[in-house]
């Protein structure tokens, strides 16, 4: 059986192999980037009170969407209180 790469991502979000980062959408919903960067693979969840749904999951394929995340996690670097 193939491990699931999203249950296995959200189960580990708090080691260090896995990056956690948010960022406000243009609708200025916040949400929650959990990104596996060994493996290439992000999820992206958002708050729904109480409970969490998942936006979607997809692996990262390529340079240019790699740079794309890693913008949007340097926002979230510079702009934390």
């Amino acid at each position: 059986m193939i491990p699931d790469p999203i249950k296995l991502i959200l189960e580990n979000r708090n080691e260090d192999e896995v990056t956690f980062f948010q960022f406000p959408e243009p609708d200025g919903i916040l949400r929650d980037y959990f990104w596996y960067k060994e493996g290439n693979f992000l999820v992206i969840l958002e708050q729904i009170m109480p409970d969490y749904l998942i936006v979607t999951s997809f692996h990262i394929d390529g340079s240019r969407n790699k740079a794309y995340f890693e913008k949007k996690e340097r926002w979230y670097r510079d702009n934390r209180t």
